[in-house]
């Protein structure tokens, strides 16, 4: 069941959370990225269209960072500049799509998938405009909540190890409790893994195989082969 005000109510406590930790976050990013741009708060994430989020078969789609300097300081006076508004702008055909798309083509996908595991994959794979429809279903993060390069370097392989950063996002999965994880990230899956003792929620997901490791939407992968492996891993889920 869909409960707008619900998901209204998460995504204000995850704008608490990110504004809480902003200043902590940026010291963090610009060390490890070498950085003396001056910053004034961490990117905002969350339920991407409230009123098409079910909370009860929700899924949080956790990916590395946004590409590019256009993130690093934006006005976030102007809350269609946050993260979360600009990809429910892009849901609803409302905003440009990236000039490299196929990594929100491949995520919309996946989640066409998981919301029916009896549909072709063939057929999904040749899906563009309802995958992009497809991610006002969901919850999104970044690892990174202000930004990189074109590719992930050294500096993120840096930074994603913090312990500020890795209890950022477990905060996250504590507030949006999110049946399905897909993590596109292997590497920060033991990250993740690491804080189940203190997290107990994390040991549901490990135990009950519903954090999905998945490369990463952007990799040069074909789409069918990455549906087939989600495929195959939906089938290990214990509900």
């Amino acid at each position: 069941m869909i409960n707008e005000q619900k998901n209204k109510e998460i995504n204000r406590m995850l704008k608490e959370l990110y504004e809480e930790n902003a200043s902590a976050f940026i010291s963090l990013w610009k060390d490890c990225y070498h950085s003396k741009i001056e910053l004034t708060n961490i990117n905002t994430f969350g339920i991407i269209d409230p009123q098409r989020y079910d909370a009860e078969n929700g899924i949080l789609v956790i990916g590395r960072e946004s590409n590019g300097e256009s993130w690093f300081n934006i006005n976030f006076e102007d809350e269609s500049n946050l993260f979360v508004n600009w990809l429910t702008g892009i849901c609803k055909g409302q905003v440009k799509l990236p000039s490299r798309p196929n990594m929100w083509y491949n995520i919309g996908r996946w989640l066409m998938l998981i919301e029916n595991t009896d549909q072709n994959l063939s057929e999904i794979a040749s899906t563009k405009s309802e995958a992009i429809k497809m991610l006002g279903t969901m919850a999104f993060t970044n690892i990174n909540k202000i930004g990189g390069g074109n590719q992930s370097r050294k500096e993120y392989w840096n930074l994603y190890k913090k312990d500020l950063v890795v209890d950022l996002v477990v905060d996250e999965i504590e507030i949006i409790k999110p049946k399905y994880i897909i993590l596109c990230d292997r590497y920060f899956e033991k990250a993740l893994c690491s804080r189940c003792k203190s997290y107990p929620i994390l040991r549901d997901y490990f135990d009950n195989n519903r954090l999905i490791v998945m490369p990463h939407p952007a990799a040069r992968t074909s789409k069918l082969k990455t549906l087939e492996l989600l495929s195959a891993k939906l089938k290990k889920v214990k509900c």
